[in-house]
């Protein structure tokens, strides 16, 4: 397994490093958007992050069942997405755009949570309630965008066997869906739970 994995990185390193600087691009552009926000814009982001956490703190029994469900479904759509947009002629377009797409929206809501509680407050509400969600989320996602291209380019141009190499995407798919189920998972009992022991600091 382990062997499997590396040789998939060694052969795919150019792709991996591609989509965590587009990611890592997003972010920051995510954080400077933020930044340049007009100080009416930024009030309104401190009343609603306020309120929201208000709410979680007055409010303390979680529907776990709601959020796990809300959570899964979610995270099977990225999926769904991620292997439709992969199977296209502009699929490698696409995934970079979606990838920068979600690095500004982490980048942006960082920021907002750092301008709404400041710098040591904003870190700990942005790890509790996005950073380990995301922990399995995002290297999931780049690995079935990868493979998908990689499957999409295979079947197209090489004269290797169509059901052997379908046969390994389905395995590959299936084990990645299984990890967005244990994210979600993480995200329901551990980031709520953690998010509802911290709030009383906001």
């Amino acid at each position: 397994m382990k062997e499997k994995v590396e040789e998939h990185l060694a052969k795919n390193i150019k792709n991996y490093l591609i989509l965590s600087l587009v990611l890592i691009v997003g972010v920051i552009i995510g954080i400077i958007s933020v930044n340049n926000l007009k100080e009416e814009q930024k009030c309104e982001i401190n009343d609603y992050l306020s309120e929201f956490t208000d709410t979680i703190k007055n409010n303390s029994k979680i529907d776990y069942s709601k959020l796990l469900e809300k959570s899964i479904k979610e995270n099977i759509k990225i999926i769904i997405l991620i292997v439709l947009i992969g199977f296209s002629i502009w699929g490698k377009f696409a995934i970079i755009g979606i990838t920068g797409y979600k690095g500004f929206c982490l980048g942006y809501s960082i920021s907002s949570a750092i301008v709404a509680f400041g710098v040591g407050k904003g870190i700990l509400f942005s790890a509790t309630l996005l950073f380990l969600s995301q922990i399995l989320v995002l290297p999931i996602c780049f690995y079935i965008a990868v493979k998908s291209l990689k499957t999409y380019e295979s079947l197209i141009y090489d004269s290797n066997d169509d059901k052997v190499i379908l046969i390994g995407y389905v395995i590959s798919l299936i084990i990645s869906i299984i990890i967005m189920i244990i994210s979600s998972f993480i995200e329901t009992y551990l980031n709520s739970n953690m998010f509802m022991l911290f709030a009383r600091y906001y």
